[in-house]
């Protein structure tokens, strides 16, 4: 390799090394990359870059890069897994075998092109040349064989990519898989805590809040669910069953939270606590939200078939209050859990379990029904009732008949 290609190599390398400092954007990354490798003369048509995510709903995400500086990151779900394009690929392949090395493909021999479809499809593009590697990680100083980011790249040159070309790839792809890494890496952390802790307790644990006894103290709408009956149930369904209508159920459940800018704190069981934060919002809008909510939950569950009973559906018990949620670090000092502790998140759930008793859902917390002035032509009164560890009564509410719709 020539002086000038060594110090474009250094070059690069230093300003990889700084963006994967930064932690700067996938796409962008590749993007500011690939414009210098062809100011270094390689003679780069397309090229994409793929990397996992562990994310529960998408497996990988592709950054394709074009000549004429357009780029595009695309996520690969676990479906399209299934799907024709993926199976013919030759990236299924070097995927599932974790195959590292260099593979290069000239796209104007039909011997070498007849293997897949995709192939085919560049050459028609102009595409003379297509070369891949997947750059593997791994764990202790040792290749995993399990993870790596995968490269691929496409010329248009007359013959394809030169020696010196490839030379230069080869050189540069381990740099530039490295500092993917440090970006997918933080990516990767951030899905993980999202889906097992939610969004709040991840944002926390990154941002520091990781040792014992930290609080902290969110005013909110507490929406308490369990499914009613769920115990005997999974008594009589075998395992899969249970877990597939457990999932329907949440799925039932989460999905309107979300849309009504609730977030789910802790799943429990069969059931969940879900706040609607009221920090910088007005209690009427928060608690008009967390009430189309807990409607729109308990409607989602209503369709969800019971396993083995024809005509048969699922009922889900729902509590609001409205109160302060202490929800931080409890455990022992090197074994820790993100939980929800209060008064008012103790007495959401002693609401909840009065739902059965009394044959209704919603059932609302004098304090939320107060504070719901958007809804209140649609709640009626529900009588006194004693909660356990009270010493008086409570006035609780519910839902006039048929008086809220799901908006």
């Amino acid at each position: 390799m020539n002086d000038p290609d060594a110090q474009n190599i250094q070059a690069i390398s230093d300003w990889l090394i700084e963006k994967g400092l930064r932690q700067t954007p996938v796409p962008a990354m590749v993007a500011g990359f690939c414009e210098r490798l062809v100011a270094a003369g390689v003679p780069l048509l397309r090229v994409n870059v793929s990397a996992r995510t562990m994310h529960p709903l998408i497996d990988s995400i592709s950054n394709v890069w074009r000549r004429d500086r357009t780029m595009e990151a695309r996520a690969n779900t676990f479906e399209e897994q299934n799907h024709e394009r993926w199976q013919g690929s030759p990236l299924r392949v070097i995927v599932e075998t974790m195959d590292t090395r260099l593979h290069r493909t000239d796209l104007t021999d039909p011997a070498q092109t007849a293997s897949w479809k995709v192939f085919q499809e560049f050459r028609n593009e102009g595409a003379t040349e297509h070369v891949i590697r997947l750059v593997g990680f791994g764990v202790d100083g040792k290749l995993t064989n399990r993870t790596g980011v995968m490269m691929t790249w496409l010329t248009d040159r007359p013959g394809g990519f030169s020696d010196r070309d490839i030379a230069v790839l080869e050189r540069m792809m381990p740099r530039l898989a490295l500092s993917v890494k440090s970006t997918v890496d933080h990516e990767i952390a951030v899905n993980l805590l999202d889906t097992y802790l939610g969004h709040q307790a991840g944002a926390a644990i990154l941002g520091g809040s990781y040792r014992r006894g930290t609080f902290r103290i969110i005013p909110a709408a507490i929406l308490f669910a369990d499914l009613r009956g769920f115990s005997g149930l999974s008594d009589r369904l075998d395992r899969e069953a249970m877990a597939d209508l457990l999932n329907a159920c949440f799925d039932a459940m989460v999905t309107p939270i979300r849309r009504h800018g609730g977030e789910v704190l802790k799943f429990l069981g069969d059931g969940l606590l879900a706040v609607f934060d009221r920090e910088g919002h007005e209690d009427a809008d928060i608690c008009f939200g967390a009430l189309h909510a807990a409607v729109a939950a308990c409607e989602g569950v209503a369709l969800v078939p019971v396993p083995g009973e024809a005509g048969t559906t699922m009922e889900l018990d729902v509590a609001l209050h409205l109160g302060e949620v202490y929800y931080g670090n409890v455990g022992a000092a090197d074994r820790l859990d993100f939980t929800v502790l209060g008064p008012a998140v103790n007495e959401a759930a002693r609401i909840e379990a009065l739902c059965g008793e009394l044959d209704t859902n919603p059932l609302i917390s004098h304090s939320f029904a107060r504070a719901a002035r958007h809804c209140s032509p649609h709640i009626a009164p529900a009588g006194r009732h004693v909660l356990r560890g009270l010493a008086e009564p409570v006035e609780l509410f519910t839902l006039r008949q048929g008086a809220l719709e799901e908006a």
